[in-house]
C-alpha cells in the first residue's frame, strides 16, 4: 500500500471485487479503526479491456492520480495486461501490452514510476524483440 497526502492508504487486491478480478481500495483513518472503500473494480468493460488482476502496488502523483498495472486483461486477446490511471473516481486505460510476439511487452509487473515530465516507467515479464520482457515508458 501507499499512503496519499491525506494519509490515507491506498493499494490493490488481486481478487475480489464487484467482478472478482480485483479492486482498488482506500483505507481512512477513522477513530481507532480504519474505513474501507473499493475505488475500482477490475473487469466491469466487455472481455476486462480495462484489465484485471493488479498484482503490484499502486503509485500516487502530486495531484493524487492513482497509476499501476494489471497483469491480465486489457483490449487485445488473449490478454496482455494493462496500465491505468484514476483520476477522481474517473478510470482510465492507458495501455494495453499486446501478447504474442509483441514488441511492447506483455504481462506488467511491478509498480510504475513517475518521472518529472509525467512520464511513467515499468517493466514486463515477456514480450519484446527476444521475449523476455521489456522496460517501458509511457508519455503523458
Amino acid at each position: 500500500m501507499i499512503q496519499d497526502a491525506q494519509g490515507n492508504l491506498v493499494g490493490t487486491t488481486q481478487f475480489g471485487g464487484q467482478f472478482g478480478r480485483g479492486t482498488i481500495f482506500q483505507l481512512t483513518p477513522a477513530k481507532k479503526r480504519w474505513r474501507q472503500k473499493v475505488l475500482y473494480s477490475f473487469c466491469a468493460q466487455d472481455s476486462c479491456a480495462d484489465g484485471a488482476i493488479p498484482a503490484a502496488p499502486v503509485s500516487i502523483d502530486s495531484a493524487g492520480n492513482i497509476y499501476g498495472t494489471t497483469s491480465a486483461g486489457g483490449q487485445y486477446v488473449p490478454d496482455g495486461g494493462t496500465v491505468f490511471e484514476l483520476h477522481r473516481r474517473t478510470f482510465s486505460t492507458l495501455h494495453s501490452f499486446c501478447q504474442d510476439q509483441c514488441t511492447d511487452g506483455e504481462t506488467p509487473v511491478g509498480s510504475v514510476s513517475i518521472g518529472a515530465s509525467g512520464e511513467l516507467f515499468g517493466m514486463t515479464v515477456y514480450g519484446g524483440a527476444g521475449g523476455g520482457g521489456t522496460v517501458f515508458k509511457l508519455e503523458p
